[in-house]
């Protein structure tokens, strides 16, 4: 039997779910051209000329198994080029295995690439639903391109059915791979793993 705590390996595609739906909706081929078309449906659209910004409402964002839902969206470009998007509430961001929910979400491209991600909510709760299940939720969560990384913010908490960590923050280095947590000033940083339960089992 092998034992061990799934949550580095799944807190990728946890903090992937923030970026994948539009990085896979804008991933080059090489011809300049995205491989595939974003689809944007919106109960209503408001287009302010003198500012450039458009806003959506009751808005669905989605492309090939990702999918951003939202009561509220405004943008200062239709496209990823060189854009901010903001969410505002209900906003729900769904990513392979991986689902996220919070109340506001800001996503920064250049250059049709994703700079940077800001997630909040009260919480904001994670959830994958792969092989190992594992739940989650952060104050805040971030993305930057430039340092590949991802921070869970503000009583962040981790958990699978047979481990759990928590701390202050937690950041997930996507480069290296690495996780770092951060208790609160004075206090130790928690792990529990349930040793008698097992996340994965090999065959003997």
């Amino acid at each position: 039997m092998f034992v061990r705590s799934a949550i580095p390996d799944v807190l990728c595609v946890i903090a992937l779910s923030v970026v994948l739906l539009p990085a896979a909706a804008y991933s080059q081929d090489g011809s300049g051209e995205p491989e595939s078309k974003l689809q944007i449906d919106a109960g209503a659209g408001r287009y302010d000329a003198a500012t450039g910004r458009m806003t959506l409402t009751s808005v669905r964002i989605s492309e090939a198994g990702y999918e951003i839902v939202a009561d509220q969206a405004d943008s200062d470009s239709f496209d990823l080029t060189d854009a901010t998007w903001n969410f505002v509430g209900n906003v729900r961001f769904r990513a392979l295995t991986a689902s996220l929910t919070c109340d506001s979400a800001e996503l920064r491209f250049e250059d049709d690439r994703l700079k940077s991600a800001t997630v909040r909510g009260d919480p904001v709760r994670m959830r994958n639903e792969g092989d190992v299940v594992i739940e989650g939720n952060a104050a805040t969560v971030e993305y930057d391109a430039e340092s590949e990384l991802v921070s869970f913010l503000g009583g962040a908490v981790l958990e699978t059915r047979a481990s759990r960590v928590s701390g202050q923050s937690i950041t997930y280095d996507l480069r290296n791979e690495t996780v770092t947590v951060h208790p609160p000033e004075g206090e130790p940083v928690l792990f529990t793993f349930d040793f008698f339960t097992a996340d994965e089992e090999d065959d003997p």
